[in-house]
């Protein structure tokens, strides 16, 4: 007696047609990847959007040339393999300290001018 394989059926039409409806062509606006990065700095690498926004393939190459195409206009800047907003300031900086004011409170400058 011949073995059952059991799992995924590859010649049953009903698992086609339900692959091709879970695939979605769905592409993030300029806006929403703009807002991402914003929301989530840690996370605004190339990968991490891609990740976040569900983009596989040719999507991917669509989102690496938007991406491209935001820094070239001055939107974005690239930083260890990291996007950020043009003038968003970092989590972490090293500064130089240069006194201290009125009421005790140290002034500084950033170390990188």
């Amino acid at each position: 007696m011949a073995r059952r394989i059991t799992g995924r059926s590859h010649g049953d039409p009903r698992t086609a047609d339900t692959r091709a409806k879970v695939k979605d062509d769905y592409r993030p606006s300029r806006d929403e990847i703009l807002r991402y990065i914003a929301e989530n700095p840690d996370r605004a690498g190339k990968r991490d959007i891609a990740k976040a926004f569900a983009l596989r393939g040719d999507d991917r190459i669509w989102l690496k040339d938007i991406l491209r195409d935001l820094q070239d206009e001055g939107v974005l800047t690239k930083e260890r393999k990291q996007l950020a907003r043009v003038g968003a300031l970092p989590h972490v900086a090293v500064l130089d300290i240069f006194g201290r004011d009125g009421d005790g409170i140290l002034l500084a400058h950033p170390a990188e001018a």
